[in-house]
């Protein structure tokens, strides 16, 4: 679907005027459709987004750089979402994926979170292949 633009639309309904005219009964909304066309402008595209690009602070917190590009690219002010901020509603500073889920509705960001592990364990941590995880569960 693309969003028309106002002279594709004049041109669009001269047709559609023309073929009513000659006993076609066809419809400006049924054409746009059928078409491709939409009058509504069509929300930006994810890749369209302003988001800035942030650096990790330590080799740890790479979740928490993600999570602040998605909220600075959500107009959260900088302030509010700074890594010290960020690091601030966590409760340690070992940073799974639910954490930052919750970390993001923390601020009022709807979300979903979604795994193919029943729960966190020894193996999640070789499969990530590394020591790092593991003295964390």
């Amino acid at each position: 679907t693309r969003q028309i633009t106002k002279s594709e639309l004049r041109t669009l309904k001269k047709r559609v005027a023309q073929l009513r005219k000659k006993g076609f009964d066809v419809w400006t909304d049924d054409e746009l459709e059928r078409e491709g066309w939409t009058l509504a402008p069509l929300p930006p595209a994810a890749a369209d987004a302003a988001t800035p690009s942030m650096a990790q602070a330590a080799d740890w917190d790479c979740g928490l750089a993600c999570v602040q590009m998605a909220l600075l690219s959500l107009d959260v002010p900088p302030p509010a979402c700074s890594l010290k901020q960020l690091r601030a509603r966590l409760s340690s500073d070992s940073v799974w994926t639910a954490d930052l889920v919750y970390l993001l509705a923390s601020y009022g960001i709807q979300c979903e979170y979604l795994t193919s592990e029943l729960s966190a364990g020894a193996s999640s941590a070789e499969k990530a292949g590394s020591a790092f995880y593991a003295s964390s569960l």
